[in-house]
């Protein structure tokens, strides 16, 4: 298991909960939280991190492109660290239609931005 990932998976339930209590919570945001959480079970559920690749941002990628058939549709990812970063190298290998990343401040995207670019060209 990937340090932290089931700690993750966790805020965003609990943040999923606060917003539905404080009826902050709009339709499309409900929507965005389930998937994220779904996803988040499947990929504990699915990936065998014990075995052959550790990289949970590399099953990922390859769930992605196989189980959940990602090509030609629209990929979000929230964060900016170095697991968002490499969340977007290996979903880029999904073909999706769109790819967007969510972090909290234009900076924080910067830098991700920054972190790509400098692996392409390594």
């Amino acid at each position: 298991v990937s340090v932290g990932e089931q700690e993750i998976l966790h805020q965003v339930k609990i943040a999923f909960d606060d917003a539905l209590a404080r009826d902050r919570c709009s339709k499309s945001l409900s929507v965005i939280f389930r998937k994220a959480i779904s996803v988040g079970k499947l990929v504990r559920e699915k990936v065998p991190i014990s075995k052959g690749k550790t990289s949970i941002p590399a099953h990922v990628g390859l769930m992605l492109s196989s189980e959940l058939n990602a090509k030609g549709k629209c990929i979000a990812i929230v964060g900016s660290g170095k697991l968002a970063t490499d969340l977007v190298k290996y979903a880029h290998m999904a073909n999706p239609s769109s790819l967007r990343v969510y972090a909290r401040s234009e900076e924080s995207l910067r830098r991700i931005e920054k972190r790509i670019r400098s692996s392409h060209t390594e």
